[in-house]
C-alpha cells in the first residue's frame, strides 16, 4: 500500500500575488515589491491579499519585532504562505509568531529567543487550518509550539510537519517542545524534538482525533519523552505511528490522567530505549501494538545527528497494514523505502556532527513552495 495515503490532506498550494519583506525594507515607504520591500512580517500579515498571497522573507536575522500576529481568514482553496525567498536562511530572534486566524502556511524559519513576555516560539489560539513546515524552533523561554492552550481558544485542524523543536523552556516552568491542548484533528509528522525542559510533546485535554507519525524524541532530562495528559476534558481517539522515544528522565510514552476521559488512544509500531522509568507506560488507558524496546542506532547522538544507521530497530518497524499512515518522505524530503519509525528514513550515512537542524532546507520534491 502506498505510504501516507490515509493521512489527511495538506493545505493546497498558494498561487496568488508575491510580496517581499527584508531587514533593509521600510514599512512606511515600501510597497511589498521585490525592489521596495516591507520591513516587518506584521506589515505583510496586515496588508496582503487573502487569496493565495506568498510572503517572501529575504535572508537575514529579523530582530525588531517582538510578535508577528496573523488574525485574518485566508482562502480554503488558496491559503496565504510565509516562506524564505528561495533558499535564503531566515532567523527570527525575539519574535513570536502568534496565529489566531485561518488558512496560513509558514515554513523553513528558524525561530529563537522569544521575549519573556511572549515566551513561546509559535502560539496558536482561535486558529484553524494552519500548517507549520520545516521550522527549527529552539531556545525559547517557554514552549517551542503552544497550540490551543485554553478551551475557549482552540486550535483546530493544525498540521505540523518536518519541524525540529529543541532546548525550549525554563527550568521554573513545565514547558515542552510541542504543547497541544484543545487541538482536535491535529497532525504531527516527521518531527524531531530533543532537550526541551519538559516533554517533547504533551497531548493535553480536548486534543482528540489526532495523528502523530514518524517522530523522534530524545534527551528530556526533566520529564518523559511524550505524554498523554487528560487532566480534564478528553484525550481520545488519537493514533501514533512509528515513534522513537529515547533517553528521557521519565517514561518514553507517559500516560498521565488526573481526571477527564481517555478512550481509544493507540500507539503503534514504536521503539524506545534509555528512558528512566520505562519505554511505554501501560496502565490500561492506551493500547500499545508492536511497541518494543529497541536501539535506533543514531549516527551521532552527542552531536544531535539523529539519522539512523543500518541495523537500527527503527528500520521497517511499521507493520505493512499501517504504511498508509507513514509519510512518503522523511523530515529532509528523502523518500522512504521501508516503513521506518522516526523522523529520518533509513539508512542514512550523514557525517558525524552534521546535526539535524542544519539539514532542514527547502527541497523541490516536497510540495510547491
Amino acid at each position: 500500500m502506498p505510504f501516507g495515503t490515509s493521512l489527511p490532506a495538506r493545505l493546497p498550494a498558494s498561487t496568488g500575488t508575491e510580496y517581499w519583506v527584508s531587514t533593509t525594507g521600510n514599512d512606511t515607504t515600501g510597497d511589498g515589491s521585490f525592489g521596495n520591500p516591507w520591513r516587518t512580517i506584521q506589515k505583510a500579515f496586515d496588508n496582503v491579499s487573502l487569496t493565495g498571497s506568498i510572503i517572501n522573507l529575504r535572508g537575514g536575522t529579523y530582530a525588531t519585532e517582538t510578535q508577528a500576529e496573523w488574525t485574518r481568514a485566508g482562502s480554503s482553496t488558496n491559503p496565504v504562505l510565509l516562506r524564505p525567498h528561495l533558499s535564503e536562511p531566515i532567523i527570527l530572534t525575539g519574535c513570536r509568531i502568534y496565529i489566531s486566524g485561518s488558512y496560513l502556511r509558514i515554513g523553513y524559519l528558524e525561530i529563537t529567543a522569544a521575549t519573556s513576555g511572549l515566551p513561546d516560539g509559535i502560539k496558536l489560539e482561535n486558529a484553524a487550518n494552519i500548517e507549520i513546515v520545516g521550522c527549527n524552533i529552539h531556545d525559547n523561554p517557554a514552549n517551542g509550539i503552544l497550540a490551543g492552550p485554553a478551551l475557549a481558544t482552540p486550535a483546530t485542524d493544525i498540521q505540523i510537519w518536518d519541524t525540529i523543536t529543541h532546548n525550549n523552556g525554563s527550568i521554573t516552568g513545565q514547558h515542552h517542545g510541542l504543547y497541544l491542548g484543545n487541538c482536535p484533528n491535529i497532525v504531527v509528522a516527521n518531527v524531531l524534538s530533543y532537550a526541551n525542559i519538559g516533554y517533547g510533546v504533551q497531548w493535553y485535554p480536548n486534543t482528540d482525533n489526532g495523528i502523530m507519525t514518524c517522530c523522534t524524541f530524545d534527551d528530556h532530562a526533566n520529564a518523559g519523552a511524550t505524554v498523554f495528559g487528560p487532566e480534564t476534558g478528553s484525550v481520545s481517539d488519537n493514533s501514533w505511528y512509528g515513534i522513537i522515544v529515547t533517553n528521557s528522565a521519565g517514561w518514553g510514552v507517559d500516560d498521565y490522567n488526573g481526571g477527564g476521559t481517555e478512550l481509544n488512544d493507540n500507539v503503534y509500531d514504536s521503539i524506545g530505549t534509555g528512558n528512566a522509568l520505562g519505554d511505554f507506560q501501560d496502565i490500561g488507558r492506551i493500547v500499545f501494538t508492536n511497541c518494543t524496546t529497541g536501539d535506533p542506532l543514531y549516527v551521532d547522538r552527542t552531536n544531535r545527528n539523529y539519522h539512523i544507521q543500518a541495523g537500527s530497530a527503527a528500520i521497517g518497524k511499521v507493520d505493512s497494514s499501517r504504511e498508509v499512515w507513514i509519510p512518503a518522505l522523511d523530515i529532509e524530503g528523502v523518500a522512504r523505502v521501508t516503513a521506518d519509525a522516526g523522523a529520518y528514513a533509513a539508512p542514512q550515512t550523514a557525517p558525524a556532527g552534521d546535526a539535524g537542524p542544519t539539514l532542514i532546507r527547502i527541497q523541490a520534491n516536497r510540495q510547491t513552495w
